[in-house]
Formats: structure tokens, C-alpha cells, sequence
């Protein structure tokens, strides 16, 4: 656990370091076996993270949620006109043992592209028929398969977060949020 740690700090320490180069998601769906086409635009806005981050927790952890007491880190599967599709992973900020959540989300936007609302599946049965209808056809079998290869990525860059106030591994890679 403890290399676990040791190299995830490492990594977001050169991370850290790192320019980003600025980047914009194509409104192409990926396919099943592909990430997001990423294609650089110099408009990157990375203050949209503490609002994303915000809309997140607040679905994803215990109520009542305060803006700012969790933290989340998030993979954008895919995005449509008034829809980004995430795999996300939320934690309560103030504790390790803190209760947490990983799932699929749906962040529906406005026309002007404000956060309109969180939508995730529900639990047990409902879980696949809820994929099927909130996601389109190319993201399902992925997140059914729950293939999501970044998760332990996540987990380890929310532990560090923790301790040292930073955005989300998503900004530090340069994806611009819509």
C-alpha cells in the first residue's frame, strides 16, 4: 500500500509539473474500445472543475453535502450536445475512512452549458436497465463490464488531494470540461 501511495504521489507530483496542454472533447461517442478523441482548442477553462466536482458529490455522498467537503476525481466516457458521460469516484473530504462512491453519471447541460443536474443508475435490478437507458448504445457494454481502467488512478489521486489541496487528475491532463 504504502509503494501504492509512493507512486501515485510521484506521478502527480511530475503531473503536477507538467504544462497542459489545453484540449477540447469532440462530440464524437467514442467506441467501446476507445477513450474520447481529444483535440487541442485554447480555450481550456479549469475553474469548471470545483463546479463539476461540486455537482458530483453532491449526488454522490451522504446528505447533507456542504460544496467543497468532497472530493472527486472523473473519466469523461463520452459527451453529446447537452450530456457528459463520466465514471466518477467520490469521497467524503475530511476522512480516509470516509464514506465514498464510484459509478456511472450522467451530467446534463444547459444550452449555455451549465450543469443542469446529476443523474446516476440505481442499485441492485434496476443498475443495467437504468445503463441502458441513460447511455447510449457505445458506452454501455463498458460500463456494464465496469472496464474503467483509471479507477485505481482516481482512488490514489483523491488520497493525495486529501493532504494537498489539487484539482482532479482530469484538469492536470489538460481536458478542457464543456
Amino acid at each position: 500500500m504504502k509503494n501504492q501511495v509512493l507512486i501515485a504521489f510521484i506521478i502527480a507530483s511530475v503531473l503536477a509539473s507538467c504544462t497542459p496542454v489545453p484540449t477540447r472533447i469532440t462530440t464524437e461517442m467514442p467506441t467501446s474500445s476507445s477513450s474520447p478523441v481529444v483535440m487541442p482548442t485554447s480555450d481550456t477553462k479549469v475553474e469548471r472543475w470545483q463546479e463539476y466536482e461540486n455537482a458530483l458529490a453532491a449526488v454522490f455522498l451522504p446528505v447533507p453535502f456542504l460544496p467543497g467537503k468532497g472530493l472527486c476525481e472523473w473519466e469523461i466516457l463520452g459527451q453529446s450536445e447537452d450530456a457528459v458521460y463520466v465514471w466518477a469516484l467520490c469521497q467524503v473530504s475530511n476522512s480516509a475512512g470516509g464514506a465514498a462512491m464510484s459509478a456511472p453519471a450522467v451530467i446534463h447541460l444547459t444550452e449555455n452549458d451549465n450543469i443542469e443536474k446529476v443523474e446516476i443508475p440505481r442499485d441492485g435490478s434496476q443498475y443495467a436497465v437504468d445503463i441502458r437507458k441513460m447511455f447510449p448504445n457505445k458506452l454501455q457494454e463498458k460500463i456494464l463490464s465496469q472496464s474503467i481502467d483509471s479507477l485505481d488512478e482516481m482512488w490514489n489521486h483523491i488520497q493525495i488531494r486529501r493532504n494537498n489541496p489539487e484539482p482532479p487528475l482530469i484538469v492536470e491532463t489538460g481536458i478542457s470540461l464543456p
